[in-house]
């Protein structure tokens, strides 16, 4: 937190700025835009980072159970780094793949 101590008074501040607005902001895109950081400073850091956490735990959950699947007897027998590419392949099974050499998906 930029300024802790100010915290407090500027939450004050923000809640009366949007309590008599007919549409105040519905998203935290929306509500980043009309936070000035020169007079937020303390908020405009928190939606900024609030922006880059992830919404749910769903592509970490996948990849653990993923890796649960594969580390079965064939686990013996498989290499670290085709383990991996395995699990990358049926996570994103929805991603072509080229087969015939070629990088990226099309």
């Amino acid at each position: 937190m930029p300024s802790p101590l100010s915290l407090e008074s500027e939450l004050h501040i923000w809640q009366q700025k949007w309590k008599n607005v007919e549409s105040p902001p519905e998203t935290l895109q929306e509500s980043l835009k009309m936070c000035p950081m020169h007079l937020y400073l303390n908020i405009h850091t928190v939606l900024t980072v609030s922006g880059v956490f992830p919404v749910t735990s769903c592509e970490c959950e996948r990849s653990l159970s993923t890796l649960g699947s594969m580390k079965t007897k064939l686990r013996a027998t498989m290499g670290q780094d085709r383990l991996s590419s395995m699990c990358l392949l049926s996570i994103h099974r929805d991603v072509k793949m080229d087969i015939e050499g070629h990088h990226g998906a099309r």
